[in-house]
């Protein structure tokens, strides 16, 4: 499989984050499309306030009724001085399986979907049922991405 890896680098556990940015509602058969284009909109947004580092996130909100909802943000210290219609996420802290996406950072729908259609059912693994995300850092070849799993016990 071209351009992803279907196993994970590593597992992490992570803090909670804030993430605000651009939230958007994509129709599944066209969510590719959509969210390259939430992230040409997003990449024209003066800096967010409060901003902590300089990645980029790309989260999974929810998926429901044939759609996906998206947010193409960045990790911030706190909601109050952001403008009402900047959109928001909680991510609880949580046990990760971390993957990694060489290719395209567009193009990481292909790699989503071997995670999920290929890795999860073969893994034994549980959702912890908090959001998946992606991070995209600065100069870096390579995407991460982010999936919530139980930890064994």
């Amino acid at each position: 499989m071209t351009g992803h890896t279907v196993d994970p680098v590593r597992f992490a556990d992570a803090a909670p984050r804030l993430l605000a940015g651009l939230r958007r509602k994509h129709p599944l058969a066209a969510a590719g499309a959509g969210i390259a284009a939430q992230w040409a909109e997003f990449e024209t947004w003066a800096p967010l306030t409060g901003r902590r580092g300089d990645a980029r996130f790309g989260a999974i909100c929810g998926v429901a009724d044939g759609h996906l909802e998206f947010l193409c943000g960045v990790e911030v210290d706190d909601f109050a001085a952001l403008a009402p219609t900047v959109g928001r996420m909680r991510v609880p802290p949580a046990h990760y399986a971390v993957f990694e996406h060489r290719g395209p950072p567009g193009a990481t729908g292909a790699t989503w979907q071997a995670i999920m259609g290929v890795w999860f059912p073969r893994s034994g693994r549980v959702s912890a049922q908090t959001p998946d995300f992606e991070i995209h850092r600065p100069g870096e070849a390579v995407v991460e991405l982010w999936v919530p799993v139980l930890p064994f016990a």
